[in-house]
């Protein structure tokens, strides 16, 4: 659905008497395509003092992606954070794909301990600019379990080296009530390696 049907939806009756509603910021997308423009104009809203609230921002964040600039989509993280805002889940996975489109590894870090609950979709894209380990320690504390296709990738990812990083990948793939023949055979397959210091106790 077009932008309009989508944001307008979750307009508050307090949008009326903004001076600058989101409405404005389309307004100005329809007459001008130009996300600079929109940033402007946001700019202008900041000045005012008038503060954006979730639509603004979900707009905001669309918008660039639409003008294929995920920089500032990004640049918009450390203000959603500061201001308490809690944007839709579409629109944080959005985040997320604009992080791993700019190599954002600090906003990617920073989304994925927000705890929000993330797809394996998510999980593979994250994976693409973050070590395993952080991956693994976010699918630890939220209780996820990856599909196939991520567990997979997250095996190839590992450090033969990493011991206890392997131990616990495998700990988290265990907890399936029944692990198909390929991850299993990968588990096995990997034959993880000792760490030297494991080695010499031996």
């Amino acid at each position: 659905p077009p932008l309009e049907t989508k944001h307008r939806a979750t307009h508050n009756r307090g949008c009326s008497q903004m001076q600058f509603p989101p409405d404005r910021f389309l307004h100005l997308w329809n007459q001008t395509k130009d996300v600079s423009s929109i940033f402007n104009l946001y700019d202008q809203m900041k000045e005012s003092h008038e503060e954006p609230n979730e639509t603004h921002f979900s707009l905001l964040i669309s918008l660039s992606n639409k003008a294929n600039q995920p920089v500032r989509s990004t640049s918009l993280w450390k203000e959603i954070k500061e201001k308490g805002v809690q944007v839709p889940n579409n629109i944080f996975w959005s985040l997320i794909n604009a992080c791993t489109r700019t190599n954002n590894h600090q906003v990617a870090s920073e989304l994925l301990k927000e705890g929000r609950p993330l797809d394996s979709v998510a999980y593979t894209q994250l994976l693409k600019i973050m070590p395993p380990e952080e991956i693994i320690a976010a699918m630890e504390k939220d209780k996820v379990i990856p599909d196939k296709p991520l567990a997979l990738l997250l095996i190839r990812s590992c450090n033969r080296e990493d011991r206890q990083l392997a131990l616990r990948l495998e700990a988290i793939l265990r907890k399936k009530t029944h692990l198909d023949v390929v991850t299993s055979s990968a588990l096995r397959s990997r034959q993880w390696k000792k760490t030297k210091s494991s080695q010499t106790n031996h």
